[in-house]
């Protein structure tokens, strides 16, 4: 039998928010641990390279996902037969680990467990925090779906397995679990931890300076344009008079407006844009100071809640869902709106207008704040 020299844990991540998470809980647990990034957002080479000067993790393996080139059903089949083959550009062949951290079920993620799992079948499964799809019920990420199911199955992977798989989060008891794990406690995910030696390194890593920081005390955060999948014109029409009413009640010079990093195109009523779109607002929150003092405004933004998941802060939230006719893309952000102003500890920092003037009641009320 082929032995591998053995690790703490390894950590697959796709997103700024998850290798912040990975980056809580290696240095909690003092662990001796890989961290593999999926680069999917821009920068991920730069904060792979970065991250390795400080040492957090053992190494740093950033994943060229266009290699995987899965598109059609016999090619993800393909993948799955031929995993070990799959993962060999980036997995190195002597490795093995304890435990295997994640916080999502994407395809490459369970094809680099699967081959993890072989080589070490005792190795464990720690599904850690993910944000705003971690706290939503209605359709739970995590649940496999009937033909991945089938392909563990066949190939004998067991990444299910509720023996040696568990999940831990920032705030246990608002996580309703996968099915696979009903009933399971979720356990208490560490929080960040916010000495001003682990920010300067988050700023570092993440290319944060102060020229690119946030000083307005009003951030909106725009959705997708264009979006019809989810928004009529018509909505975008209603979102642009909220924007021009906040704008008129706040001072146009007292707020910022963070675009969606896949947008194509920017609202146009004359708000100041954000434009350093490569950077983790998880990072820049990390750094304010004044953090309860700022006012979160979006249509279905998780980055609204992400200051009390990630730090246990309050700023004011205002969230815009219940402001348009189509439901499609607010029905979910309703379910998390209400678990997060239950969480507050006090509600009323957190509001979801219904009209313009009770938008511009809402303004008004937080003033002094």
């Amino acid at each position: 039998m082929k032995s591998y020299t053995m690790r703490d844990a390894c950590f697959a991540c796709t997103t700024p928010y998850q290798i912040i998470g990975a980056i809580e809980i290696t240095h909690a647990l003092q662990l001796d641990a890989d961290l593999y990034i999926f680069g999917v957002f821009p920068n991920s080479q730069t904060v792979a390279d970065r991250l390795k000067s400080y040492h957090v993790f053992h190494d740093v393996y950033v994943v060229d996902t266009k290699r995987f080139g899965m598109g059609s059903r016999i090619s993800l089949g393909l993948h799955f037969l031929f995993a070990e083959k799959t993962v060999s550009f980036f997995l190195p062949k002597d490795i093995c680990y304890k435990t295997f951290y994640s916080s999502s079920r994407a395809l490459k993620k369970v094809i680099l467990m699967g081959v993890l799992k072989k080589r070490n079948p005792e190795m464990n499964r720690v599904i850690y925090e993910d944000g705003m799809g971690t706290y939503i019920n209605s359709s739970h990420p995590l649940n496999a779906s009937p033909l991945m199911k089938k392909l563990e199955w066949f190939l004998g992977w067991e990444i299910d397995d509720p023996k040696r798989t568990r999940m831990i989060a920032h705030v246990p008891r608002l996580v309703e679990p996968p099915a696979f794990l009903h009933g399971t406690e979720v356990g208490q995910m560490p929080g960040l931890y916010s000495d001003p030696g682990t920010i300067e390194m988050l700023n570092d890593v993440f290319s944060v300076d102060d020229e690119k920081r946030i000083d307005e005390r009003y951030i909106l955060f725009d959705t997708l344009r264009p979006n019809p999948a989810v928004m009529s014109d018509e909505d975008f029409s209603i979102l642009d008079a909220c924007y021009s009413r906040i704008m008129h009640c706040v001072g146009a010079e007292n707020i910022v407006c963070k675009p969606h990093p896949r947008s194509r195109k920017a609202q146009d009523v004359g708000l100041r844009l954000y434009t350093s779109q490569e950077l983790p607002m998880e990072v820049l929150y990390a750094g304010m100071t004044d953090l309860e003092k700022r006012v979160l405004i979006s249509y279905t933004s998780s980055a609204m809640f992400t200051p009390k998941l990630l730090f246990g802060k309050e700023p004011c939230v205002i969230s815009l869902h219940r402001m348009l006719k189509e439901k499609r893309g607010s029905i979910l952000f309703e379910e998390m709106y209400e678990k997060m102003k239950q969480e507050y500890s006090v509600p009323s920092r957190i509001a979801a207008p219904e009209s313009l003037d009770e938008l511009e009641m809402v303004l008004k009320s937080i003033e002094d704040i």
